[in-house]
């Protein structure tokens, strides 16, 4: 009994000086007690499949179509962006980490890794209209281009062909 009351009254005394110490205005313990806000880029764009990985190639190498893998169209290691000019997409890293959420409703997201460049002038899957279940969706530009398992992952499957969706990345 005598141990409780002492430890009432130690974290009543605690929270006392706690509450008179912000009362006071003090900042200090209270940069501990606040976290870093977390900066993450998005995008709201179309996502497409593609199956041209074959575990040796792609443009950062080891891109395989059975992994969730994507083609980003600015990788600065290997120039791709020279076809995309007037894009807003931020130029990613071999390897970057991109967590792609299906605008179809009730749809999942997934995380892929970026093992592949795509281009945005129309020559490769990178362009054209998205859709959900049949349906024409305006989303915007292009951002990604997923390898069949990213695909199949994120929308259930092949069907649509070109689905919109939100990027987030920088993370």
């Amino acid at each position: 009994m005598i141990r409780r009351v002492h430890l009432v009254v130690v974290v009543g005394l605690v929270v006392a000086l706690l509450s008179l110490q912000m009362r006071l205005g003090s900042d200090r313990g209270k940069a501990s007690l606040l976290a870093a806000p977390l900066l993450v880029s998005q995008i709201d764009a179309h996502a497409t499949w593609y199956n041209l990985c074959n575990g040796s190639n792609g443009a950062c190498g080891n891109c395989s179509d059975a992994s969730v893998h994507a083609a980003w169209p600015h990788i600065d290691a290997t120039n791709c962006h020279r076809d995309c000019p007037n894009s807003s997409v931020t130029s990613l890293s071999c390897g970057s980490k991109v967590t792609v959420s299906d605008l179809c409703p009730y749809k999942p997201s997934v995380e892929v890794e970026v093992r592949d460049c795509c281009t945005c002038d129309g020559t490769g899957g990178c362009n054209g209209s998205s859709r959900c279940s049949g349906t024409s969706w305006n989303s915007g530009d292009v951002t990604i281009d997923l390898t069949t398992t990213s695909f199949i992952s994120l929308h259930g499957s092949l069907s649509d062909g070109r689905i919109p969706v939100r990027a987030y990345y920088n993370y």
